[in-house]
């Protein structure tokens, strides 16, 4: 089938979108990376590197700060287009297919006006892991989410400020654009239950085999730096909470000692 609907999914950089491709190879999609023998840096292992470098690097501050002419978006699509064609001629375009980059959240409308009926997976992963994260990487977005006051703050400070807006930017733009077409899912909800929560990503893929979801849930591992935070100051880690406590709370993670309690 020619020019089926893309499955996307995008996260913040360290959310475990990974695993969620993995998901859904499981349930048969054929998500577009580039072959094993022209990977350059293990970063790009399950990004399209092409995709990465020429398109988002270019076009993401810019349409998010609403800078982008009509003239940009076309060239934004021929440059889309072409780095997913390049990276499987064959698959692009054609039966279950898609691709993952943590970034493709911050440009929703753009990929839903470029193909209408795509379906999203936005993962979440608890916002203080994030802002303790050393390897979370924001400052190339920063401008689009942060003042030049806040840009000034502490790096974990700015680091829960860009998880915390760009999340709510990620939520609005699904609610106006693909209402019924996209899913949140939360890694600690991963972790926790792999079968219950691949089973409900399996239901939204329209996939109900249940080998397929114990096949995926085995590639399911929580990893070590899940609830870093608690490693942190008790200071920074009430610093943190007491900026985005409100989204904290939205997406479901508790605060304080009701943290605690729930570990």
């Amino acid at each position: 089938m020619k020019n089926a609907c893309p499955l996307v999914i995008g996260g913040a950089g360290g959310s475990g979108t990974r695993v969620y491709k993995a998901i859904a190879d499981a349930a048969g999609y054929t998500m577009l990376g580039l072959p094993s023998v022209i990977r350059f840096r293990h970063l790009h292992r399950h990004d399209n590197w092409l995709l990465d470098k020429w398109f988002y690097s270019k076009w993401v501050n810019r349409y998010v700060k609403g800078e982008s002419t009509r003239f940009d978006q076309l060239r934004m699509r021929a440059t889309c287009r072409l780095c997913l064609w390049l990276t499987n001629p064959i698959s692009y375009g054609r039966g279950r297919w898609g691709w993952k980059n943590p970034r493709t959240r911050l440009l929703i409308p753009f990929f839903q006006e470029m193909y209408p009926g795509m379906r999203f997976i936005h993962v979440l992963r608890d916002g203080r892991d994030h802002a303790f994260n050393p390897h979370f990487s924001y400052r190339k977005h920063q401008e689009c989410f942060l003042s030049g006051e806040e840009i000034s703050q502490p790096d974990h400070l700015r680091k829960a400020l860009f998880w915390s807006r760009s999340h709510r930017l990620t939520e609005q733009m699904a609610d106006e654009h693909l209402a019924g077409r996209y899913i949140v899912s939360r890694l600690e909800d991963l972790c926790a239950d792999p079968e219950k929560e691949i089973s409900r990503l399996m239901d939204f893929l329209g996939s109900g085999d249940q080998d397929a979801v114990r096949q995926a849930a085995r590639l399911v591992s929580t990893p070590k730096s899940l609830g870093r935070w608690h490693n942190e100051s008790q200071q920074n880690v009430t610093a943190v909470e007491e900026l985005i406590g409100d989204d904290l709370h939205h997406y479901g993670y508790p605060l304080g000692a009701d943290a605690k309690q729930s570990d």
